[in-house]
């Protein structure tokens, strides 16, 4: 799998933060409930596939989960607010969280320990896989591994299983990105992106070949990445970044030299439209683009 903190992980490696985590969870005394040990036990198999892949920002991520459960702290599901998903998905991965919240947060953890375990971590797995979004088997082997084990659980806990959906029911529904901010067109120097999107749309080409023709072989090019602040910060980090070289790409594809173009990912701290933290707002999902 071609994992999208490659860049960011490499980062990590050299300033010797990376690995910290994982290095003391997979070694650390297994300890506590049958729930936490059954949860720990999930977390280190997650953990050690991610790290395999070189994502060391999510492997590091349910590394200090894992760590926290082991030091006696109460576990929850990931909350899809804090996760950049597609706007497609949120609904039904929110429904899930409130439902399993629920559960959780009523018992199960002690009456059925295994398998409320093993819907937790597979359900971090289906969030983790889905806010990539592009790898589209490991998305639905995570998803389907939650499902099963979510339906085992509800099938221990029928009384707990009813209560849950009249639970999520009753929360606001998941209001579409398109009202709270849909992307403005891309031009006078500036991309604009779909939220949690890193991919170009053919008008966004044809204005990034206007700019190429216009900066020629010789200029200097600066291509800036952002986003809004919805999600954790390393993530948009990440995400900027890629946004940023996918602007790169196409300028080189419209003949500007790859040595004349220089990336920034610059996150959320430099936002068009000032807003709070995990505030979707598409005229700060953007590339701008600087011939000098």
């Amino acid at each position: 799998m071609v994992k999208r903190f490659t860049l960011l992980a490499a980062m990590l490696v050299l300033s010797g933060c990376a690995g910290v985590n994982i290095d003391n969870f997979q070694s650390a005394d297994v300890k506590g409930s049958a729930f936490t040990q059954a949860l720990v036990k999930e977390y280190r198999s997650f953990v050690k596939e991610e790290a395999a892949q070189y994502d060391w920002v999510d492997a590091d991520h349910f590394a200090q989960k894992g760590l926290d459960a082991l030091g006696g702290k109460d576990m929850s599901p990931e909350n899809p607010n804090d996760w950049n998903l597609p706007q497609h998905n949120v609904a039904e991965i929110t429904n899930y969280y409130h439902r399993l919240s629920y559960i959780l947060d009523n018992g199960a953890k002690k009456s059925s320990p295994a398998l409320a375990a093993k819907a937790l971590a597979k359900y971090d797995c289906w969030v983790e896989q889905q806010e990539e979004n592009h790898q589209p088997q490991d998305i639905a082997e995570c998803r389907g591994d939650f499902l099963k084990a979510f339906a085992d659980l509800e099938k221990a806990e029928p009384s707990l299983a009813g209560k849950a959906k009249q639970y999520a029911a009753s929360k606001p529904k998941v209001a579409d990105v398109k009202k709270d901010g849909k992307a403005p067109q891309s031009g006078n120097g500036t991309v604009y992106f779909d939220f949690s999107a890193s991919k170009l749309t053919a008008d966004d080409i044809k204005a990034i070949q206007a700019i190429a023709k216009q900066a020629g072989k010789k200029a200097k090019v600066t291509v800036s990445g952002h986003t809004d602040t919805a999600g954790p910060g390393p993530l948009n980090k990440a995400l900027s970044h890629r946004r940023a070289m996918a602007v790169r790409k196409a300028l080189i594809d419209s003949g500007v030299p790859a040595k004349n173009i220089k990336v920034e990912a610059k996150g959320e701290t430099d936002l068009a439209v000032k807003t709070g933290d995990n505030v979707r707002e598409g005229r700060n999902r953007r590339a701008v683009i600087v011939v000098e």
